[in-house]
């Protein structure tokens, strides 16, 4: 940004430098890292310097003081490539490790010793590690086709292109649940993709990208729009691929995981479009100052604070008392009419970020193991089938701690897949079909 100093450490390699008015700046750029070089003993690798130009045709005179490869529609930056067209982004770094995983997997299937878990742990080792950067690293869409090609991929290669004997999401279940812990791509995608979202509501966060992100909005903060899409309407530029791909999946996932009302506690009172005292009375623009923005920092120990608490906490006034009236009323009418917001781990990260004063660790694990708990998915219909074999009735609490035993039994892998496999009936027989001839 104009006026700020930014730090780069040119001991390393792949570096990146982006530079306006490549004029005049390319040349004081090339006579810093000459002077550097002469103190510091380093020398740039001219031959391996690339450039990629927008808007911009080098002069010839630049191009022949300085080697560089100049025009290229795409340069390899810390494992991911950049292109010039936004819209080649996925084939160029999904494609070739697409082809990679389908190679590995294909060799790791000669294996004979490899049993069912350890070809599990074989995709959670290498294969999700792979992925699951390009997830963190590029915020573009991935499409649901994709995440199931993935699945059937892997679920060959687990089965070793044999009929599965287990249901594909039973095996993505934890195995407190009864499954083997089998990464779900598309849940981790999301928790990747989901992350800024949490960095930028996070008061202790800074980072260059956030400050862009930041300046992208011509009225409320880019934080405000997150539950409220009537206010998306000030962003400077509505098309721009990151931006909109990240509030794309963030909708999608409140689709899913019913969101839809307990997401306007990361409202700010201050923007908050059903909030109608905020239109006229600014002084609630300066409370965002103080700290008081969502409706999330006005809890305290998991209900709304009282208001003498809020005046120590952020130095409100007795003038701000009725204003806090007019606050606690819009969020009673929050929660009251929502029950998915009480308890609700994904957005207990948001909670986290606003309310604690040190930032939120562990986020994509955090949203993964949310979007775990509000799935549906189980293995009583496992239970069900020993129920009707038994003749007798399992417990919901009582399947569970089953499962959990497997766990704690034995140390030995063998012998909980083992266990596990009992449980699960895996080892029976399946019934033939009468074939009539």
């Amino acid at each position: 940004m104009q006026g700020d100093d930014q730090k780069l450490s040119l001991f390393a390699d792949d570096i990146l430098i982006y530079l306006g008015q490549p004029n005049q700046s390319l040349p004081r750029l090339m006579m810093i890292l000459e002077e550097f070089g002469s103190l510091s003993g380093y020398k740039l690798n001219i031959q391996k310097t690339q450039v990629m130009t927008f808007n911009y045709q080098p002069t010839t005179e630049l191009e022949n003081k300085y080697n560089l490869k100049w025009n290229k529609d795409s340069m390899k930056y810390l494992g991911v490539i950049l292109c010039r067209d936004v819209k080649k982004l996925f084939e160029k770094n999904y494609g070739p490790l697409n082809s990679k995983i389908k190679s590995d997997l294909t060799k790791w299937s000669l294996i004979p010793t490899l049993g069912l878990s350890n070809r599990i742990e074989s995709i959670k080792i290498s294969i999700l590690p792979r992925l699951l950067y390009l997830f963190q690293t590029l915020p573009i869409e991935v499409s649901k086709q994709q995440f199931s090609e993935w699945d059937k991929i892997i679920s060959r290669y687990i089965w070793l292109g044999k009929k599965p004997r287990v249901r594909y999401s039973t095996l993505q279940l934890s195995k407190e649940k009864g499954g083997l812990s089998l990464p779900c791509l598309r849940d981790y995608y999301h928790s990747a993709q989901l992350r800024p979202l949490v960095c930028l509501c996070d008061p202790l966060f800074r980072s260059r990208w956030k400050d862009i992100e930041e300046r992208a909005s011509n009225g409320p903060p880019i934080q405000a729009m997150i539950a409220d899409d009537k206010l998306q309407s000030h962003l400077k530029d509505p098309d721009n691929p990151w931006i909109k791909s990240v509030f794309k999946i963030w909708n999608g996932v409140c689709k899913e995981n019913k969101l839809g009302k307990a997401k306007m506690m990361l409202r700010w009172c201050a923007f908050d479009t059903q909030f109608p005292p905020n239109s006229n009375d600014k002084r609630f623009q300066e409370w965002t100052s103080r700290g008081l923005t969502s409706y999330f920092t006005f809890n305290h120990k998991g209900k709304l604070a009282d208001f003498q608490t809020l005046k120590t906490k952020y130095g409100l006034n007795n003038q701000d008392f009725f204003r806090y009236l007019q606050v606690r009323n819009r969020y009673n009418e929050i929660v009251g009419n929502s029950v998915e917001t009480k308890d609700n781990k994904i957005l207990n990260i948001f909670q986290m970020t606003y309310n604690t004063n040190s930032m939120v660790q562990r986020i994509v694990a955090r949203f993964y193991q949310g979007f775990q708990v509000n799935k549906s998915k189980n293995t009583w219909y496992v239970k069900k089938k020993w129920e009707k074999e038994t003749g007798s009735l399992i417990d919901d609490e009582e399947w569970e701690s089953i499962c959990k035993m497997l766990r704690k039994t034995t140390c030995s892998p063998n012998w909980r897949e083992f266990g596990w496999k009992n449980v699960i009936r895996f080892l029976l027989p399946r019934p033939k079909k009468n074939i009539k001839t």
